[in-house]
């Protein structure tokens, strides 16, 4: 199926399932009701570090100047914060949320951290939880695409075993590819020190080049995530899974992730203000989020199933019950 048939087969199943709405809902009224959990206390200090640099006798002006500046900014960014907004994980699950985009609402109660250890183990917590939510987010979503070799309407127990499953798989893969572009990164710093030597030029050069190969990462594994939750594959295969697709589906890939991003950014530009406006237009505004992001997330699923199913010569008959939905 095409980006645009896919899209209108995803919305259409979801219209009679409105129920799949209820996991990004509920973590959106978490974010929104739960107190704040803020950085800015941990914020503040290294602000605090800018601000006495910028004022150190024999400080070159320009970097004095700088510092000065980076000050207010690192502590404003910092009272901003709100670690609960990583519940959603719309990178790598798909998990819409409005409430992960919109600044702080007020009145809201505050909880900061004020050490680096508990901001730590947090944000590893959290991390890990999304990823979890997320994955019984896609699962669901999953048991009602008419495609995929995962099992359908399984019991509570097969249910609970395939989401652990695959959690611990997505867990893996997160952890490997933090770990290689984080090699990558550190490879690239040390071999930046001698090219700042003899030829700076090339610097501008090999920092697109990294931005280049790190984007056609994202791409190439845009699918690994749906690939494992559908078809309950292996990491592996999974991974291979993704880069087949793309591979085989390359324009079409980038046309589909380009107008999902689109369609996500457009109406949380629309509904950031409506959240803004009272209880009842957080609540309206979290529920059309929660709709249009779902939508988009079956979407996904139901394109890279039926690209997989083309790549390996199914049956006229799988892209009916597509059709048919």
């Amino acid at each position: 199926m095409g980006v645009i048939d896919s899209l209108s087969a995803g919305y259409r199943i979801l219209g009679r399932r409105v129920g799949l709405l209820l996991i990004p809902i509920l973590i959106d009224l978490a974010i929104w009701q739960l107190p704040r959990l803020s950085m800015g206390v941990l914020f503040g200090r290294i602000a605090d570090l800018y601000m006495s640099a910028s004022t150190l006798e024999g400080m070159p002006a320009d970097f004095a100047e700088m510092a000065g500046q980076l000050g207010p900014f690192v502590a404003e960014y910092g009272n901003s914060t709100n670690l609960l907004r990583m519940t959603a994980n719309q990178t790598l699950v798909h998990v819409p949320s409005l409430m992960r985009v919109m600044g702080p609402l007020p009145g809201a109660t505050i909880v900061q951290f004020n050490s680096w250890g508990a901001l730590f183990f947090s944000f590893l917590g959290l991390g890990a939880l999304a990823l979890l939510l997320g994955v019984i987010y896609l699962r669901q979503l999953a048991q009602y695409v008419p495609i995929g070799e995962g099992v359908k309407q399984a019991s509570i127990g097969a249910f609970a075993g395939s989401v652990i499953s695959a959690w611990l798989k997505i867990l893996a893969f997160v952890v490997l590819l933090g770990a290689g572009i984080g090699s990558l990164y550190v490879i690239a710093n040390f071999a930046a020190i001698p090219i700042l030597l003899f030829a700076p030029a090339l610097i501008t050069l090999i920092a697109f080049g990294l931005f280049v190969f790190v984007f056609l990462l994202f791409l190439f594994f845009y699918f690994v995530t749906a690939a494992i939750v559908l078809d309950d594959l292996s990491l592996r295969d999974g991974i291979a899974h993704s880069v087949r697709v793309v591979r085989h589906n390359f324009g079409a890939t980038v046309f589909f992730v380009l107008i999902s991003n689109l369609i996500t950014v457009g109406f949380s530009l629309i509904l950031a203000p409506i959240g803004q406006r009272g209880p009842a237009g957080t609540a309206v505004a979290i529920f059309i989020n929660a709709y249009i992001g779902t939508g988009l997330a079956m979407a996904l699923l139901i394109f890279y199933r039926t690209r997989w199913l083309k790549l390996v010569g199914a049956p006229p008959d799988l892209y009916e019950q597509m059709q048919e939905g």
